[in-house]
């Protein structure tokens, strides 16, 4: 169990480096590698003192997610999406258990491992195009990507299901870079659905969460008509 979660948590964090290092093709292969361990995983139920919750609302001592603020702090503010990988790290072994198997991960450490795979799976393809904007292949593979990552959220019972904290980041995040492929591949259609949930998620941020220094960069593309961009991009 805990070298699986081990073997997950230091590739991904190695294809990070890679990410910020500028080796996209390297990142993109071990990112594909890892969420092909990540699906091979035996999943159980989140620990008992968990059960109560839907456990990747909490930023928790299961798993944590996070992002680079002092990255974010020295954006200049000229790119249309959100450039930053996220990464993650398991903490609390789950419980220990008679049983002859023993999950690797908790259900709620699967989702949320599998939601940071995709959105940096298509962040790679996304700077891929940021550096080659002829090809346009990248921006619809990145596209793939966030569709699959977003998937998760509407799977989800809206009833119960109240994302905060960094997973409510992640999933803006997915949500801004999807409308921005959207809207350069002038997909007047899907723009339109990525900002009903972009609202839609909107209704979960409380009234001060963009004034935060997590939100410092994210706040301007939040708040840009994705409409107003395939707009402009078409003209």
């Amino acid at each position: 169990m805990e070298n699986s979660r081990q073997q997950i948590d230091s590739l991904h964090t190695s294809c990070i480096g890679l990410i910020k290092d500028g080796y996209l093709d390297q990142a993109y292969e071990g990112l594909l590698q890892g969420s092909s361990m990540l699906s091979s995983c035996v999943r159980g139920s989140p620990p008992v003192h968990l059960k109560s919750t839907a456990a990747i609302n909490q930023r928790h001592s299961e798993i944590y997610v996070c992002s680079d603020e002092s990255e974010e702090e020295t954006d200049d503010g000229t790119t249309d999406f959100y450039p930053h990988p996220f990464d993650f790290e398991y903490a609390d072994d789950l419980p220990s258990s008679p049983s002859r198997s023993q999950p690797d991960l908790t259900s709620s450490q699967y989702e949320t491992s599998a939601l940071v795979f995709l959105f940096n799976l298509g962040v790679c393809c996304h700077l891929a195009w940021e550096q080659d904007q002829s090809n346009l292949r990248y921006l619809v593979k990145a596209s793939e990507f966030y569709q699959r990552a977003i998937a998760f959220l509407q799977n989800k019972d809206r009833t119960t299901f109240v994302p905060t904290g960094t997973v409510l980041k992640v999933l803006l995040a997915i949500t801004i870079n999807a409308a921005h492929c959207s809207a350069t591949l002038l997909l007047r259609d899907r723009v339109a659905l990525w900002e009903s949930i972009l609202h839609d998620l909107l209704r979960f941020a409380s009234t001060d969460i963009f004034n935060s220094k997590d939100y410092r960069f994210m706040r301007g593309l939040l708040f840009q008509r994705p409409n107003q961009m395939i707009t402009a991009k078409a003209a």
